[in-house]
């Protein structure tokens, strides 16, 4: 086969993957019933970068806890990251917030003491959106 005409293959290809795969990420739309909001920790985390202290980067094993049921006592389904999406209004129990968990939107509960308002500490104007993208994966759009 001849070199140039298998490259024009393979980059018609890859374009072609691209614009497919591209399309099922891109297409979303807002996912109603629900909100962004913030770890509470977040607002001392900027603090501390402000005063050059370096603590731990958000994500870790030693985040909030989630949960399956709104109690301690229910099983532990993984760590929540600094980006909440919570059931607006608010869906509360025993001192437990309803969130989507995870890329695949797992239903969860946090401590309501652990979350804040939306707030992103580089542009205080910021909105974020709760989305759903056409393969079914939770995400936010950030305008």
């Amino acid at each position: 086969m001849n070199w140039s005409k298998m490259a024009a293959s393979v980059a018609g290809c890859v374009v072609c993957f691209c614009i497919s795969g591209a399309s099922a990420i891109e297409a979303r739309k807002p996912l109603d019933g629900y909100v962004c909001m913030s770890l509470k920790h977040e607002q001392t985390y900027n603090d501390w970068i402000a005063s050059g202290r370096l603590p731990k980067p958000p994500g870790g094993p030693d985040e909030p806890p989630v949960y399956k049921a709104p109690t301690e006592g229910s099983e532990r389904i993984g760590n929540q990251t600094n980006l909440v999406i919570t059931k607006w209004p608010l869906d509360k129990v025993n001192g437990f917030v309803r969130i989507l968990w995870g890329q695949k939107g797992i239903p969860a509960w946090i401590a309501e003491n652990l979350i804040v308002p939306y707030h992103n500490p580089v542009k205080a104007t910021a909105k974020c959106t709760p989305q759903q993208m056409a393969n079914g994966n939770i995400s936010f759009w950030i305008e």
